[in-house]
């Protein structure tokens, strides 16, 4: 009699227990296995903006990024000062890069990461030029050095690995063939680092869908604009403090990612704008391997590129917000950077 009552009150508990389960077991799974990646255009800190200076948009700008939650994001044009401001008011992320001319005293393509959602693994730079290797080398006739800020990561929750490659193109009509040129080393430092690994692509591209770069660049990755199951906001997102854009050129580009949604980031709080260009977010869920293998190239079969991996150099990561020894080794394609150390700076 004992032993039947035990065996009715499990089974009650069981009853109510096992629901709660279920329901709760899609969002560890969800958590595991999505990744939200957002590209963001900054704006530079330049006082001649006006209301539209740095100093007036800084809090609004974390407000954007704060509500959208992005796991990790490659910023364009940002200034060692807003990096830091960011950080003081979001202090769950950190920041890294260095700047365009190998210091951080310009641009950076500075990469943002949630840390408790990711770590990272390794890292590195390099430049869009005849001489990548060479911090602020320009070649292709345009005037500023243009560079890609990379990492490896690892999700904290599943332990799943990819790569990030932040960028910035040349903005100039007359730029189309450095772009394009820009364009197709970037896919084969892609290639030389990352594999066949999982990859996200972020920046501001300077040109629009319908072009040479774009049509390149989605020969081997997805556009998450294009491919999402569900879009949200305006396609453009070059806007010059309006708030009516009229150009798409900031871009997320995938390989090994379903997108579950993209989203274009309109926030403003009167004419007070986060930035002249929206921030777009994607929410990406992994392909599993097999489907990974047999996922044929949006526009054909890779190419195999000559480039191979550069010798790793040990050196410390430049993370903005917090201490932390580098937990990989970072390529630097053979150089150090001018000189210049790689550094870890103070919260």
């Amino acid at each position: 009699m004992r032993i039947s009552r035990l065996f009715r009150a499990v089974g009650r508990m069981l009853t109510g227990i096992v629901p709660l389960l279920l329901l709760a077991a899609p969002i560890g799974v969800h958590a595991q296995t999505s990744l939200k990646v957002m590209t963001f255009n900054v704006r530079l800190p330049l006082a001649s903006d006006g209301a539209n200076s740095w100093d007036n948009r800084r809090e609004f700008a974390a407000q954007v990024i704060a509500r959208a939650a992005p796991d990790v994001i490659g910023t364009q044009e940002l200034h060692k000062v807003q990096g830091d401001d960011l950080v003081a008011r979001l202090p769950q992320y950190a920041w890294f890069g260095i700047d365009r001319r190998g210091g951080h005293a310009d641009e950076h393509m500075g990469v943002f990461y949630r840390r408790d959602r990711l770590k990272i693994l390794d890292s590195g730079n390099f430049w869009l030029s005849d001489t990548p290797e060479v911090p602020g080398s320009i070649s292709w006739g345009h005037p500023y050095p243009r560079m890609v800020t990379w990492a490896q990561f690892e999700t904290i929750r599943g332990r799943r690995r990819f790569y990030l490659f932040n960028t910035h193109l040349p903005y100039r009509a007359e730029d189309g063939a450095a772009r394009a040129k820009g364009a197709a080393l970037l896919l084969a430092r892609i290639d030389a680092i990352a594999g066949k690994s999982p990859v996200v692509l972020t920046g501001d591209f300077n040109t629009t869908p319908d072009t040479d770069v774009h049509a390149l660049l989605t020969g081997e990755l997805r556009d998450a604009w294009v491919t999402a199951r569900r879009r949200v906001g305006p396609a453009e997102t070059f806007h010059n403090f309006t708030g009516v854009a009229d150009r798409r050129i900031d871009w997320i580009l995938t390989r090994g990612f379903v997108a579950r949604r993209a989203t274009t980031l309109t926030d403003h709080r009167g004419p007070l704008q986060s930035s002249d260009h929206f921030p777009v977010v994607a929410e990406l869920g992994w392909r599993r391997a097999r489907e990974r293998r047999v996922e044929e190239k949006p526009g054909g079969n890779a190419v195999n590129r000559p480039f191979a991996p550069a010798a790793c150099i040990d050196s410390r990561l430049p993370v903005h917000g917090q201490h932390r020894e580098c937990s990989g080794r970072s390529r630097l394609w053979g150089k150090s950077h001018n000189g210049l150390p790689w550094q870890t700076l103070p919260s």
